[in-house]
């Protein structure tokens, strides 16, 4: 066979004006049809040139050859051979030829067709294109990526005296920026973008093993450059000390638009690895890509800079975790400033998720650094196996933006999220969860790694079989097993939680909660139905509405706090509620007796609502909480008159300590019905109160015949007027005042 002619692919305007030669020519010179020759002018000179005249693509204003190329080559059989867009035969290397014909810039065209590919499609190294495929179909099948992109990073430079500086800039605003010195004066200048990395390891970061760990490094960029003093744009967020050194990051980029990928029954069954792999480029985009199955991650994003994954659907990748296959659609390996637009992933165990390797000490610097920035915005995720939209350990400051997962599908024990966040300092913003075990949940790896900092707003949760937010920290297996979390775990605010098991869960978490509303399924028997469930937890939860008004079989529980004992620490749950309203029926308070279950409880509660009498209001707590409760009726119920200002005390109370209820209501004023019955009581003690100035008034009832004494002698922390010691029968009355050191009697 012989090989057509080499330039044969470069279909151009340039060749498309010369097909029709003469004719084409004549149109130019002015001739607009065909004469005779006997009226054909005589003419001296063509473009200024006599004798024999030889006419270039300049000279008839076509693209020179450079441009032409540049401009679009074609990957069709007739210029590459082994280019097969039946599918039948392997195409990789007729692909490849054309990939290393497209010059730097250039783009290059795979027309309508199927294209089976057995090994590798390696954009060259150094060279920004565009690849186009609009009907076009490539099918992996070899056990190495499809198709792979590598930039380069420039070598190794050390830095010294790195350190954070206001600079008073030339408009005479000052900013904090990070400067450093390097030995020689550097080749890169203002607007270049540098990679800073250390032997640190990140701090956040999943455990590594055989001094392989997540290290630090992050890009930057160059604000000025003067002698051996780089100033950066901005302050570098990490605190490097180790081995500190950066490279320069190359401006090559690379295009995918409009083809599809696929993989072999072969490829769903057993790992061929990455479908796409872009690595160490500038703003890579991959553009309204379809990839119909992959293997094990379908689209890896390593070490890149502001890329952008627009309108991508991802049917399938086959997660099978003990045969290497991963399920993942995207995956960001330490890349920074992502941003993936729109699109549809489904079956598949993530859509969305980052890491970063763990590498050993002094390695290339592409493996350094941790997923900083990405956005997720409009993005859809349904029918998934575990969390829909994931991140690691050692990411920061992910954002999802408008996104959804519907429907997961767990393919193991582990759970099944629509978000969720490990790492630090993420955000889920107007985002929606339906059928998901959670909506989100903020976790660490049963052996190591933090998560915490992340915030969630305008969040919409739909049948959790979980609860909406579900924080779960530091396991039996972690290294602060059972510590509750000295960061701020999760920031939630304008949540609602629809036919959800739970709204809050949390299990050594500190958590902030404001304006969100939970609203329980119908139910089933024996089921629970928790509000908020607090384990060695912190929450601080305002304006709530738990409304149970739909919800008639199983345990509906507004407040729940799950025991702790001395091998948790602090060992204690506590909740700050502010503005609170508890929604019920009666047949709610047939199946739960009160709202607040577990005496472990310690509560700040103010503004606290029910519209049922439950038997036990406000029910379990710590003897240290604050609670101020009112029963409210709605419109058309009966007057409901209970609160936290009026409550009766009975025998065993009387003996031991009339304040340590007493104190529990914040209210400035409180009435207490004392009941001795038949018998004759006397007070051991008056417990501090909690609130200067707060009056209590206890009064016999009318319909006993016992007494209660009060001795000042006999009755440590109660100063009585005028006397040594009261008794009170029925009728009577005693009034006393806390002033911060004793319950004072008023004249």
């Amino acid at each position: 066979m012989t090989n057509p002619d080499p330039t044969s692919h470069r279909r151009t305007r340039r060749d498309l004006f010369f097909v029709g030669g003469a004719t084409a020519l004549a149109g130019m010179l002015g001739t607009p049809q065909a004469a005779h020759a006997e009226d054909l002018p005589i003419v001296d000179s063509v473009n200024g040139q006599t004798g024999e005249v030889r006419l270039t693509a300049v000279d008839v204003g076509a693209q020179n050859k450079v441009t032409a190329d540049a401009a679009g080559i074609i990957a069709d059989p007739a210029s590459f051979p082994g280019v097969d867009p039946s599918g039948a035969t392997d195409s990789t290397k007729g692909l490849q030829d054309a990939l290393l014909a497209t010059p730097d810039g250039g783009q290059l065209q795979i027309p309508g067709g199927t294209y089976r590919v057995d090994g590798n499609l390696s954009i060259p190294t150094g060279r920004s294109l565009k690849i186009v495929g609009y009907g076009a179909t490539l099918v992996h099948s070899g056990k190495v990526p499809l198709l792979t992109a590598s930039g380069e990073y420039g070598a190794p430079v050390a830095l010294s005296n790195l350190r954070v500086e206001d600079v008073t800039f030339s408009s005479g605003a000052s900013a904090p920026v990070s400067r450093f010195t390097t030995s020689n004066t550097p080749a890169w200048r203002a607007g270049d973008v540098l990679k800073v990395v250390s032997d640190d390891v990140i701090p956040e970061s999943r455990a590594g093993s055989g001094g392989n760990q997540s290290r630090l490094g992050e890009f930057a960029v160059v604000h000025a450059v003067d002698g051996k003093t780089t100033t950066l744009a901005a302050p570098l967020r990490e605190s490097y000390s180790t081995n500190v050194r950066l490279v320069t990051v190359s401006e090559q980029t690379v295009a995918l638009e409009g083809m599809t990928f696929d993989t072999t029954d072969a490829g769903v069954s057993n790992s061929l690895g990455v479908t796409i792999h872009l690595m160490r480029l500038r703003e890579p985009i991959v553009r309204n890509v379809r990839i119909r199955r992959a293997s094990s991650i379908a689209l890896q994003l390593s070490s890149c800079f502001g890329y952008s994954v627009t309108n991508c659907l991802v049917d399938g990748v086959t997660e099978n975790l003990p045969n290497g296959q991963l399920g993942y659609g995207v995956l960001d390996n330490g890349s920074a400033f992502g941003r993936i637009s729109g699109g549809l992933f489904r079956r598949l165990r993530h859509a969305y998720t980052d890491d970063s390797p763990r590498i050993a000490a002094n390695s290339a610097a592409s493996g350094y650094g941790r997923t900083y920035g990405t956005q997720v915005v409009g993005a859809v995720a349904t029918m998934t196996f575990n969390n829909a939209w994931d991140t690691h350990h050692s990411s920061e400051s992910v954002q999802f933006i408008n996104c959804a997962a519907v429907g997961g599908i767990p393919q193991s024990d582990q759970g099944f999220a629509a978000f969720g966040l490990r790492g630090k300092n993420h955000r889920v913003v107007g985002c929606l969860s339906v059928d998901m075990e959670s909506g989100v949940t903020v976790f660490s790896e049963g052996a190591s790694g933090l998560s915490y900092g992340h915030t969630v707003s305008d969040l919409l949760v739909r049948r959790a079989t979980s609860a909406a937010i579900l924080v779960n920290l530091n396991g039996d297996q972690h290294p602060n097993a059972r510590q509750r979390s000295d960061q701020m775990s999760v920031r939630a605010a304008d949540v609602i939680a629809e036919d959800c098991r739970r709204l809050l869960y949390t299990v050594n978490g500190t958590v902030r909660l404001a304006n969100a509303e939970f609203i329980p399924p119908v139910g089933k028997s024996k089921i629970e139905y928790n509000g908020i469930t607090n384990r060695n937890s912190f929450i601080d939860a305002r304006d709530i509405l738990l409304d149970y008004t739909r919800n008639t079989a199983g345990v509906p529980q507004p407040f729940l706090a799950v025991s702790t004992d001395s091998s948790w620490s602090p060992g204690r749950q506590e909740t700050v509620l502010d503005g609170v309203r508890v929604r019920s029926t009666a047949s709610v308070r047939s199946r739960v007796s009160r709202p607040f279950i577990g005496g472990s409880h310690m509560i700040n509660a103010r503004g606290v609502e029910f519209n049922e009498t439950f038997t036990v209001l406000p029910g379990d707590r710590h003897d240290s909480s604050l609670i101020e409760w009112r029963c409210n009726s709605e419109p058309g119920q009966p007057p409901q008159d209970l609160n936290s200002a009026y409550f009766y005390l009975g025998n065993s109370e009387l003996i031991q300590d009339p304040m340590t209820r007493v104190r529990q209501s914040p209210n400035p004023s409180v009435i207490v019905k004392v009941n001795p019955t038949s018998q004759n009581y006397t007070a051991t003690k008056f417990v501090n109160g909690y609130i200067r100035g707060q009056i209590v008034t206890f009064y016999i009832q009318d319909l006993v015949s016992g007494s209660w004494t009060i001795s000042r002698d006999a009755t440590p922390g109660v100063l009585l007027y005028g006397t040594s010691s009261r008794t009170l029968r029925k009728n009577d009355q005693l009034q006393v005042v806390w002033d911060g050191a004793y319950w004072r009697e008023i004249a």
